[in-house]
């Protein structure tokens, strides 16, 4: 039983850590493409390179909160990521600046 928790509490601690890198990430992005190091899409793809990021984050969180055991604290902040993603999302799809 002891072992399960532990597991539990590395896989939790792992999930958080990539999701504070996958933000770090976002950040990096934002910061680049301001200050025009990057383009607004892949080169041949069409696809946006923020609005892909967000899909990603996306996924990412609603695979957190369907599968991980999180406590209150953090499913309400994995919650309040999700719906900033898709409200960003929705933003860059309708080409309201946000």
């Amino acid at each position: 039983m002891l072992a399960l928790i532990v597991e539990t509490i590395k896989l939790y601690s792992s999930a958080l850590s990539e999701t504070a890198s996958a933000e770090q990430k976002v950040a990096q992005l934002k910061r680049a493409r301001a200050l025009g190091e990057i383009p607004l899409s892949k080169k041949g793809s069409g696809v946006p390179v923020e609005s892909y990021v967000q899909k990603q984050n996306i996924a990412y969180y609603e695979t957190l909160l369907k599968f991980m055991s999180l406590g209150e604290d953090q499913r309400c902040t994995v919650e309040k990521l999700l719906s900033q993603e898709k409200e960003k999302l929705g933003s860059v799809n309708t080409g309201i600046a946000g």
